[in-house]
């Protein structure tokens, strides 16, 4: 799969936004009711927000462990988020990809597709997708990763689907580095199975975690 060279530069160099100017619009964002109501406050990222990361991790939405229906002000809300997704699962898991060296999060710069989390843990909807997606360009266009993993079937499908109007199934392109052709430099894409995925299919961890290395072997080698 290859995105050619003038439709990445359409949809990616969208606007001259920076990551703070587009972090407080996600935080004050009220355009999806139902999500605001379980996270009054949108995830603009998760970790590390370094604009210089080799690695940009997406998935598809913030998990169950960013319920934060209770806290009611910006400044709570920022002092817990990042904490909690340091002891969740996903930090976890990803962390022993690599030998549980930790260090690996300094070169992530990890976003979902949609920036609030989902009643009962649903998939995402196409509305809602399409209200996040502008932050996203943004974010790759600030970021500018030398990779870029997707997490799950979600979040590769709804990045094809609502960036590039391309209707291509997971099955048929996870596990393989495909090149997203930037104006300036070549993007690699990795499409990957979810944490989550994995924990109850352990026979494709091995595969999982070799790509993911070469992944980030590919982002240090420039």
């Amino acid at each position: 799969m290859r995105i050619r060279k003038a439709s990445f530069r359409r949809y990616i160099e969208s606007n001259e936004m920076t990551l703070n100017e587009l972090e407080d619009k996600v935080l004050e964002c009220k355009k999806c009711g139902e999500l605001c109501s379980l996270s009054p406050f949108g995830y603009p990222h998760i970790g590390n927000k370094n604009s210089a990361s080799p690695i940009m991790l997406i998935g598809q939405n913030p998990g169950k462990e960013h319920d934060y229906s209770e806290i009611k002000t910006k400044d709570d809300f920022l002092l817990n988020y990042d904490k909690n997704f340091r002891i969740c699962n996903l930090y976890k898991e990803i962390t022993s990809w690599v030998d549980g060296d930790a260090s690996i999060w300094d070169k992530i710069f990890f976003t979902n597709i949609v920036k609030h989390p989902t009643p009962k843990l649903r998939n995402v909807s196409d509305i809602e997708i399409d209200n996040c997606i502008d932050y996203l360009k943004v974010q790759i266009y600030n970021v500018k990763p030398r990779i870029i993993i997707t997490l799950g079937s979600p979040a590769f499908t709804g990045i094809l689907k609502h960036m590039f109007n391309k209707d291509v199934k997971f099955a048929e392109a996870k596990n393989r580095f495909h090149l997203l052709a930037n104006y300036k430099s070549s993007i690699r894409f990795l499409p990957l199975y979810h944490p989550s995925f994995l924990s109850y299919n352990s026979q494709f961890r091995p595969m999982t975690i070799k790509l993911f290395k070469e992944g980030v072997k590919h982002a240090n080698s420039f």
